[in-house]
């Protein structure tokens, strides 16, 4: 405790202090007044004894503490008088010589804290605006927050304001939470004005806005010094007159992301000139128009949009990075994009306005317990209110403390509709508040003020003024329905202000629309409840009123439906408000997704129509419901409560390419008792999709029936024999037989069928065995090219013909397939190549032959003449076209694991491209071609900063004969594992750098954040990751071997090599991989000095998981191809500088 009291004050100096304080008082509780007493007039003859008084004191600051302590409103008023001075005549030199010279003494720095906390405990009992976080200068910032804008500033902080209505409009002069942000939009356009910037952000900022805001559109506000001077300051800038954006008149004022269910937005401003949009790397001129553009921004979500105009400056907007840590925060009423976050390790804290909010992230995350739920798309969402307590998003890939702003908060919640400016309709029935203030101002007392209410004519009735109970602060709800359960049947415009008991200043306030007497809000349908006084149904479009509500009227679906009301209570005498809904029975939206232009055009589909989309033409469906307990199927999904958290589902591309496949492609909604009428919404189809590819197999011949939907002009057929390496080509237009002798289209027949349906008919017609694949394509007019038959996921339409003299061959071992080795590794290479490509699984099922085929051959290759002929495997790649997901079915693993051993001459026949693999095992062939690693440095194969890991590095240097031993393979992990090396970084060839091995690992990221969101690769993933975690069980006699004949690598023995950085290991799979990809190709370039090091590895591996491993290895393989290719030369390298 401070010594002394207030009684240390003479009485006469105490009757000045008390009514001074008094006057101060009386002006800080009135509505509208000024936090900051800075502000405030203290009339100098009332000062003056006190400051008087206070200096002939030993301790003054001691006195001046006490001052605060008894009349708080006097002390902080005087510091804050002080401190505005300074700042009006020294800005940027030191306060504390300026207050020393005020008490005539220095302060001690003992005594700056005790003054402090005596300024800052004073400020929280009257309710005044304080700091909430402390940093270097907190002492003195708190002292400059309260003193409020200097006058000198005043120009600086107009045309600040002025730049920021001309950018966003005017904020709402009775929402504290829209006036904050505004006042922080304006911070932001103050550069190199530290204190300034701190006043606007802060606490309090808000009165700043309301202050401009009121000024320019003529509103009443108490009268204070500040205000005089602001408009002082803004009449003399000449200001244009009033803008005419913001919320209330337009829909954008500014380049603006949005989320509207899960549909995101970007709203583009009214202009007169074009504006250049970019989406990754797409860019398309907008004409904004006079009322704005919308365009609809499809998933995956971009991580970034740009927006800019001619000779401005361009607008970045950071929305969602391509990371599984990244977050993206929406505000929960307005939709508005508040923030781009990350997930960390390190606990990093992000302190937002208290509020509602939606997050949105690529990968599943919880909040304080409550699990995110996955959209119809590579997306996951999880709504929540920010209020006192905090919160924690939390994943595999970090976690991020949420943590309440320093301002208070107030705002509605309820059940409400949404109108298309983002206004909402609340029903009174429900309706509360939500609240949040800083932890330390919950102790004093605090009461609601409802204002805006209405009589039964219409003017305006007394506010009421609501206690605010201890439960209801701590709980950051009040329900305040029940106040409004008696008042007349209208809409009204509610302000809500968070007041101190007895007080009329807000410390918080928050507007709305409140319909007193609506029931239910059945959004895209109307409202349920007593008619509302005050209606205009004389400007209303496309609803009707009602005794019982409004309607909307049937047969606008899709289109927008105005309803107005007069308006009633304080703001009688104003325009009407006039509310625009999107009135919806069912409809579907389709957004382009191929280029920025397309998503400009958002057309709506009709009940049961077709809807044609392919990667060429990418696109996003938008599914609208008027029912909350509808379920929703896509093709063979169905989703049970689709629209219980909103009444419109945005359906990704990707969701649509995996849900609809075949003739499961439709989109149905299940309404009614049970969910049991279906109502089809309309279907998924590609140009070349058929709705029908039905195969019938009959002895002799084989049938197919298929029907796109459309005629078509004719059938075109390519095909290759795996048996012989022939060809065939040709094209059967409607009614037409082909004559082509020795060719399974030998007598092929195309004919009509039902609507339009077409019957292909091929006989048998091979007289040696053969294994025909078949791959149809449609030509739609006559000169048009012929496009390849796919469904939805991009795989292949194939008829597979294998028979021998009319009959069809189900066994391929029964029959003869070659009489020379060199047919067999033709038909094994044929074979291999075909199973690189991605079938539709009718078309699979007529394959089952297809693997046998090739290991039969493979076999039959290898036991005659080794593995060499089967090289050219490798030059095989997948097939383009194929879903992104997907991954190959076969690998060098099935053909014949040994493969990956042979010397690196046998691989120089193969032509280096930028496949991974092949770039990798042509590097085996260069090292093979220089001999030992010394040959390799000379040459360049291998950069400098690899070399110098070789413990003989000088003496090899100085002997011809000694080898390059002693790989230091400790300290190479060490140093490739640090994220900043930059050895050989730029030298892009050297297959050993940091950098190639860093491009790897985020190659081998992005592969497998394509495969994990493909619902086809679940179980091959599940099984990968099995495998993966348990090659170390597998490696004994790799690390037996590696102790005998590598002693001094490792001090394990075991081959560890550098993995993905911490941040980024979020899964089993991406964390283990690497181990397993080292080992392998350790075993595999050893197997040389060792021989049967591969094969026993291979064994250890297939006993532990249970499985043949060449299909998991062969997937495994494909999705990091490049890391593997690093660790195969790096064992290679290895290998060299040890004797077998």
């Amino acid at each position: 405790m401070l010594a002394g009291t207030w009684k240390a004050f003479p009485g006469p100096l105490q009757v000045i202090l008390n009514v001074t304080e008094k006057s101060l008082r009386d002006d800080l509780a009135e509505s509208g007044a000024s936090p900051f007493l800075g502000h405030h007039t203290i009339l100098l003859k009332r000062i003056t004894p006190i400051k008087d008084f206070v200096c002939k004191a030993n301790d003054p600051a001691e006195r001046f503490c006490t001052l605060l302590a008894g009349w708080p409103t006097v002390g902080v008023g005087i510091l804050a008088h002080l401190t505005a001075e300074f700042l009006g005549k020294h800005q940027g030199i030191e306060l504390w010589p300026w207050i020393d010279k005020y008490f005539d003494k220095p302060v001690l720095i003992g005594r700056r804290s005790d003054l402090y906390r005596a300024f800052r405990s004073a400020c929280l009992r009257l309710g005044l605006p304080v700091l909430q976080e402390r940093d270097g200068c907190y002492i003195v910032n708190e002292f400059v927050l309260q003193a409020g804008v200097p006058f000198n500033q005043l120009s600086a902080l107009a045309e600040a304001c002025d730049r920021t209505e001309r950018l966003e409009g005017l904020p709402n002069v009775d929402d504290t939470a829209e006036c904050a942000a505004w006042s922080t939009a304006v911070a932001h356009r103050l550069p190199n004005n530290g204190r300034l910037v701190l006043i606007l952000s802060s606490e309090g900022g808000d009165y700043y806005a309301r202050a401009y805001a009121a000024i320019r559109q003529n509103m009443e506000l108490q009268e204070n010094r500040f205000l005089q001077r602001f408009r002082d300051t803004l009449n003399e800038l000449a200001l244009d007159a009033l803008t005419q954006c913001g919320s209330s008149t337009a829909q954008f004022a500014k380049p603006t992301v949005i989320l509207r269910d899960e549909t995101l937005i970007l709203g583009i401003p009214p202009s007169q000139d074009l504006w250049t949009v970019v989406i990754d790397g797409r860019s398309a001129e907008v004409d904004a128009g006079s009322d704005g553009r919308e365009i609809v921004l499809t998933q995956p979500w971009p991580d970034a949009v740009t927006c800019h105009r001619d000779n401005h400056t361009p607008i970045a907007i950071p929305i969602l990075a391509r990371r599984p840590d990244a977050i993206a925060m929406f505000h929960g009423e307005t939709g508005e994009l508040v923030k781009a976050a990350q997930l960390d390790q390190t606990g990093t804290t992000l302190r937002l306005h208290p509020g509602p909010y939606l997050a949105a992230g690529r990968r599943g995350f919880c909040c304080n317990g409550e699990d995110s739920e996955g959209g119809l798309g590579p997306l996951h969402f999880l709504r929540f209110r920010l209020l006192n307590q905090g919160l924690e998003i939390t994943s595999p890939y970090g976690h991020l403390a949420l943590a309440a702003g320093g301002a208070s908060h107030l705002g509605f919640a309820g059940q409400h509709a949404v109108d298309l400016a983002g206004r909402r309709l609340f029903a009174a029935v429900d309706v509360a508040l939500t609240l949040a203030l800083p932890g330390d101002r919950l102790a004093a007392p605090y009461d609601l003020v409802l204002d805006g209410m209405a009589k039964p004519d219409g003017t305006a009735a007394d506010a009421l003024r609501v206690p605010v109970q201890r439960d209801d602060l701590e709980n950051g709800r009040v329900l305040v329905g029940s106040h409004l359960a008696h008042h007349p049947a209208m809409v009204i415009r509610l302000r809500a202000s968070l007041c101190l008991r007895g007080e009329s200043r807000a410390l918080a306030s928050a507007v709305a629309f409140v319909w007193c007497g609506l029931d239910a809000c059945r959004p895209g349908r109307g409202f349920r409840g007593q008619r509302p006084g005050n209606a205009l149904p004389d400007l209303f479009d496309g609803a009707s009123l009602a005794d019982t509500g409004v309607g909307f009227h049937s047969g606008r679906t899709g289109e927008p439906v105005c309803v107005a009301f007069r308006p009633v209570g304080r703001d009688a005498g104003r325009a009407p408000w006039t509310f625009r809904f999107q009135a919806s029975d069912l409809f579907v939206e389709l957004v382009r997704s191929g280029d920025v232009s397309a998503a400009l055009r958002t057309v709506q589909v009709s009940l049961g129509e077709t809807v044609a989309i392919s990667d060429d033409q990418p696109a996003d469906i938008i599914v609208h419901s008027d029912d909350h307990e509808a379920d929703l199927s896509i093709g063979q999904r169905r989703i049970q409560g689709a629209f219980q958290r909103a009444l419109s589902r945005h359906i990704a591309h990707a969701t649509l390419m995996e849900a609809c496949t075949g003739a499961a492609n439709a989109i149905t909604i299940h309404k009614g008792p049970e969910r049991s009428v279906a109502i089809e919404l309309c279907r998924i189809a590609r140009p070349y999709t058929p709705r029908r590819f039905q195969i019938d197999d009959r002895p002799g011949r084989v049938s197919v029936t298929l029907d796109l939907g459309r005629p078509i002009h004719s059938l075109c057929f390519d095909g290759i024999d795996l048996r012989s390496g022939h060809t065939v080509a040709g094209a059967l237009e409607p009614g037409m037989v082909m004559v082509a002798p020795n060719s399974p289209l030998a007598s092929a027949s195309l004919a009509g069928g039902a609507g339009t349906a077409y019957v292909l008919t091929v006989p048998y017609g091979m007289k040696a065995a053969s294994f025909w694949l078949l791959h149809p394509a449609v030509r739609m007019e006559g000169d048009a090219p012929a496009e390849p038959l796919r469904n939805l996921r991009s795989d292949e339409y194939v008829l597979a013909v294998a028979g021998e003299w009319g009959n069809r061959i189900t066994d391929t071992v029964a029959v003869d397939c070659w009489t020379t080795i060199d047919e067999a590794a033709g038909v094994a290479l044929r074979c291999y190549a075909a199973l690189l490509r991605c079938y539709e699984q009718q078309s699979w099922d007529r394959m089952s032959w297809l693997p046998g085929l090739m290991r039969r051959a493979a076999n039959a290759v290898i036991a005659e003449q080794g593995l060499p002929p089967l090289v050219p495997a490798f030059a095989q790649q997948s097939a383009e076209g194929a879903s992104e997901s997907w991954v190959p079915l076969t690998s060098p693993w099935d053909l014949a694991p040994g493969l990956w051993s042979l010397p690196g001459s046998a691989y120089a026949r193969l032509h280096e491209t930028a496949a991974p693999l092949l770039r990798a095992l042509h590097s085996l062939a260069r090292l093979d071609a220089a001999g030992r690693v010394r040959e390799a440095i000379a040459q360049g194969l291998i950069g400098p900063a690899f070399a110098r890991y070789y413990g003989n590095l000088q003496e090899a240097h100085r002997s011809d004969s000694v080898r390059l031993s002693q790989f230091d393979f400790d300290q190479f992990v060490c140093e490739m594992s640090r994220p900043a090396i930059q050895d050989e970084s730029n030298d892009t060839r050297c297959p050993l750098s940091a950098r190639r091995h860093r491009d790897a690992v985020r190659r081998l990221r992005l592969a497998y954040g394509r495969i994990s969101n493909g619902e086809s690769n679940l179980i091959r993933l599940g099984r990968a990751t099995h495998m993966v975690n348990r090659c170390s069980s597998a490696q004994p006699e790799l690390v037996r071997w590696v102790h005998r004949v590598a002693k001094g690598w490792t001090r394990a023995g075991v081959p560890a090599l550098p993995v993905t950085a911490a941040e980024e290991e979020a899964s089993d799979f991406l964390s283990a991989v690497p181990n397993l990809l080292s080992s392998l190709a350790m075993a595999a370039r050893f197997d040389r000095l060792e021989p049967g090091l591969l094969d026993d590895y291979l064994a250890r591996l297939g006993k532990i998981t249970e499985e043949d491993p060449a299909a998991t290895l062969g997937f495994v393989t494909w999705v990091a191809p490049d890391l593997f290719g690093f660790y195969l030369v790096l064992w290679d390298v290895l290998s060299r500088s040890v004797k077998s």
